[in-house]
């Protein structure tokens, strides 16, 4: 197999052998898939129903991964192979890393000249410059710090993921690797990342989210305020170092994010979509989000 006799050499370069799992086996065309895709759980979806695959990788059957399959006419077919899981990283914490799901997805075949979009979107749950692992650690350490709060000295008190830290070049470096390795297999593929959506209003420092519905604001969050627009600046940034094409999502969400009258992301237990992640996108945010990457790459 394909997947079997191929050197993750440039995989390698950036992780220990140790992070790679075991291939999990497949098949699909010699000529790749058309529309391939990785990344965490905003990739995956967190949205009723949701479902394991054979990694035990939970992805939601509205995610907008699956939606843009579904407007190819790829959906549960060769052509589409969707790598994203719940918990993903980059390159840090216990879940299925960015070269555990390419190495699975190469196990599927889905590299080849046949192959035309490569879609990545990370960094949500990795550790930005210091022990932080993830914003859902933020949160838990920060934004629910009713004494602290969260304001940016946050970063360097290891409250928070570090903003200063969260840049187009060291987000460059962390996936270069894996691009190049992608574009060598792959060599006909329109690789894009895809941004985050609206978190936090792009203004100010408050954080809010909704529980119930009901607002819940936290004054003082300036350190995840300047985290989220940090990273998305950051892979930005690293697209265009890496001649990449960029999916400016948080732009097409602007006015949609928590505690605005059409929200596009999750709250708390909302009643209409109770087990919804919260600040992931929500139904309808997805499906935005597929729409506005099919009109951005023009697929």
């Amino acid at each position: 197999m394909k997947a079997l006799t191929r050197t993750l050499a440039a995989v390698a370069a950036a992780v220990t052998v140790g992070a790679l799992t075991p291939a999990v086996a497949g098949a699909a065309s010699e000529q790749g898939s058309r529309l391939v895709v990785f990344g965490d759980s905003q990739a995956a979806g967190t949205n009723l129903m949701m479902t394991p695959d054979e990694r035990g990788c939970w992805q939601s059957e509205t995610s907008w991964p699956k939606q843009l399959a579904d407007r190819l006419g790829v959906r549960n077919t060769p052509d589409f192979v969707d790598a994203t899981c719940s918990g993903g990283a980059i390159d840090t914490g216990g879940g299925w890393l960015l070269c555990d799901q390419v190495r699975w997805a190469d196990s599927k075949n889905a590299f080849g000249p046949g192959t035309e979009t490569v879609l990545l979107q990370f960094g949500m749950n990795d550790s930005w410059g210091n022990g932080v692992q993830g914003y859902f650690d933020s949160i838990d350490s920060c934004i629910l710090n009713l004494i602290d709060g969260c304001e940016r000295e946050a970063a360097q008190q290891n409250r928070a993921q570090d903003a200063a830290a969260t840049t187009p070049e060291a987000f460059a470096q962390r996936i270069a690797p894996v691009v190049d390795y992608i574009k060598h297999y792959a060599p006909n593929a329109r690789i894009a990342l895809v941004g985050l959506p609206e978190m936090t209003p792009q203004r100010g420092d408050e954080i809010c989210g909704t529980i119930f519905g009901a607002p819940v604001v936290q004054p003082r969050g300036g350190a995840l305020v300047d985290f989220f627009a940090a990273l998305d600046d950051a892979a930005r940034g690293a697209a265009d170092r890496l001649d990449l094409d960029f999916v400016d999502v948080r732009g097409a969400f602007d006015g949609h994010g928590p505690c605005t009258a059409q929200p596009w992301v999750n709250g708390i237990f909302e009643l209409d979509n109770a087990f919804g992640g919260p600040l992931h996108p929500n139904r309808v945010g997805d499906v935005v989000i597929s729409d506005y990457v099919a009109r951005t790459l023009s697929l």
